[in-house]
This record gives C-alpha cells, sequence and structure tokens, in this order.
C-alpha cells in the first residue's frame, strides 16, 4: 500500500547529486592557503566546498601554489540518504 515518491537513475543521479565536495591538502600546505580558500567546513587538512565552482577555484589555487593534495572527491549522498529524505518529505507533505 505504498506510494512512489520518487524514481532515481543512478548513472545520473552519480552525476548530478553531488551535495558537496571534499579537498585534502597536505597539512604541512594548510598554513599557506587556509585563509584564501572559499570552504563550508575545515576538518584538520579536509576542506568542503558547497559547489563545484568553489572547489575548482580551490583546486587551481593549490596548483597554482604547489600544494600537496592528497585528495579531492565528489561526495553524493547514499541511497539509503535518498531513501530517508524522500521518506521524509514525503511524509511533511501529507
Amino acid at each position: 500500500k505504498g506510494n512512489i515518491v520518487r524514481e532515481v537513475n543512478l548513472k545520473e543521479w552519480n552525476k548530478t547529486s553531488a551535495k558537496s565536495y571534499e579537498l585534502t591538502i597536505s597539512r604541512e600546505d594548510q598554513a599557506k592557503i587556509e585563509n584564501e580558500l572559499n570552504y563550508t567546513e575545515k576538518t584538520n587538512s579536509k576542506f568542503s566546498f558547497d559547489s563545484y565552482e568553489a572547489s575548482s577555484e580551490a583546486l587551481k589555487l593549490c596548483v597554482g601554489k604547489n600544494i600537496e593534495i592528497i585528495s579531492f572527491e565528489k561526495k553524493v549522498p547514499s541511497l539509503e540518504e535518498v531513501f530517508i529524505e524522500s521518506s521524509n518529505q514525503s511524509s511533511k507533505s501529507k
């Protein structure tokens, strides 16, 4: 007796649903660049960005200043997170 509240194409989901981007740089380089980054959250030497544009600018800045990039990752919500969010939205609209 359930209702379909959302359909998700997994290929499209992975391409278009990033909620944030994470850039990790070396701890030694963190102080050199921290004040120039437009990040939304920072944990140790990991910086989070809420848009591709902001993360792209951060990457360009790191490359231009020869900062060691440890990793760069697009954060896509898991299917469980999507299910819970969709379920919550559906129950609120009733």
